[in-house]
């Protein structure tokens, strides 16, 4: 695509309820939907003022201003009965709501809206909480640069985030 020209910005948002073929599948749209979704004029503009007070170049602090303005302003909200529900981030932004899936892929929207550092390093992390492939809960890691050590972004486990991962019994990182 040439420099010049941008993705048009949905006119109406839409969410994605089909028929999930499995985690892979459910990954591969929050790919897309972040891909689509960084582009955003909206999304962009919302990141921009979240980080405005930040230093530039510090890209851990942008990562956490972004990380605890979606903590205040998103509000965890369970899918609808029977599907899998996921929303563009435009609409995330716009509702301030979504479930755990929808969740990380607005912060990465945000963090590659950007262009942030950290936002280069980020992976899907698909956890369960049995040593079954019953992948129950996702949510977004970063790779800190300085130490190389994975960063937990889950705002739905919140202040209880290491009590969470200490049940774990199986993880899967989808780098992107």
């Amino acid at each position: 695509m040439p420099l010049n020209k941008h993705p048009k910005s949905p006119r109406t948002f839409r969410s994605n309820s089909k028929t999930f073929r499995g985690t892979e599948d459910t990954i591969e749209s929050m790919h897309d939907l972040t891909i689509e979704g960084q582009v955003s004029p909206n999304i962009r503009n919302h990141a921009e003022n979240v980080v405005r007070k930040v230093q530039p170049k510090d890209y851990l602090s942008e990562l956490a201003s972004i990380y605890y303005d979606t903590c205040r302003n998103i509000r965890y909200t369970r899918d609808p009965s029977e599907a899998e529900y996921l929303q563009h981030p435009e609409l995330i932004l716009q509702n301030k709501n979504g479930d755990c899936d929808d969740i990380a892929l607005y912060i990465n929207t945000l963090l590659k809206s950007i262009a942030s550092s950290v936002g280069n390093q980020t992976s899907f992390t698909v956890v369960s909480f049995d040593n079954s492939n019953n992948w129950s809960h996702v949510f977004l890691t970063v790779i800190d640069e300085r130490t190389g050590q994975r960063v937990v972004l889950d705002p739905v486990a919140g202040h209880k985030t290491g009590d969470m991962i200490s049940q774990v019994k199986k993880f899967k990182h989808f780098d992107h």
